[in-house]
């Protein structure tokens, strides 16, 4: 009978130990559970940042390999993210502009340093357009560069703006150069940008000394505060009369 009460106890002993186990398991496999919904959940936290963010992304690894891009920059190609991640430069671009981007990015990885503010042109199914890039060495847990990480804004609007405005400031330059009017163009302060060579055959001033200066200068002194009247006048985008 002792020898009966002892193995009872000895099993008593072994169930509350296997208890025991099963709780550790059951807490266990809980704090699993509660770490994967918690990388989904910041995974797919980062998915949002990533494809609401107003600029194109994109990771390439050492190869021009494309890791991961964002919804804005697939919808150059009127692709998905899912379509361009796992390809090449080379499946996208032709083969001088991937050559391009490829030098760029190895100099990026090879020096560990950033590159800002880059402007280049780029084909899309859409076109050319005109992109300026942000680029970085992307480096892994143990801080060797793997790859680069590149932000793109879309500056075809602006480089557009910035040639018509050339063309524009060409056409009155040629314009004011074969006038036989004196034009002058000055800013806000009365300071003068802008001389035509009219004034050197009017007035024997030649352009460069006038430039940078106040226009009030080609006037005597006892006219000055009429001018300044007049100028300040035009500055509030009212006509002079008279």
């Amino acid at each position: 009978m002792e020898d009966e009460s002892i193995a009872k106890e000895q099993l008593i002993k072994e169930l509350d130990e296997v208890k025991k186990n099963i709780a550790k398991l059951e807490v266990s496999e809980d704090m699993h559970k509660w770490a994967e919904a918690k990388l989904q959940r910041e995974g797919y936290e980062k998915d949002i940042l990533l494809n609401n963010a107003p600029a194109m992304i994109y990771w390439l690894d050492g190869e021009g390999k494309f890791i991961i891009v964002n919804k804005c920059f697939a919808d150059l190609f009127n692709k998905s993210p899912d379509d361009i991640n796992g390809k090449y430069l080379y499946d996208l671009y032709s083969e001088k502009i991937s050559d391009k981007i490829y030098a760029d990015n190895v100099k990026i990885i090879e020096s560990e340093t950033s590159k800002y503010g880059i402007e280049e042109s780029l084909e899309t199914p859409n076109g050319m357009i005109w992109v300026r890039s942000d680029k970085m060495p992307y480096k892994d847990a143990n801080g060797k560069v793997i790859g680069v990480i590149g932000v793109l804004f879309d500056i075809t609007d602006q480089k557009e703006r910035d040639k018509d405005i050339k063309e524009s400031e060409e056409k009155f330059r040629v314009i004011a150069e074969r006038s036989f009017d004196i034009i002058i163009v000055a800013d806000e302060k009365g300071i003068c940008s802008y001389v035509s060579p009219s004034i050197e055959r009017a007035l024997g001033y030649k352009p460069e000394e006038i430039l940078s200066k106040h226009f009030q200068i080609l006037f005597p002194e006892n006219m000055h505060k009429k001018v300044e009247r007049i100028c300040n006048t035009l500055i509030g985008g009212k006509e002079i009369e008279g």
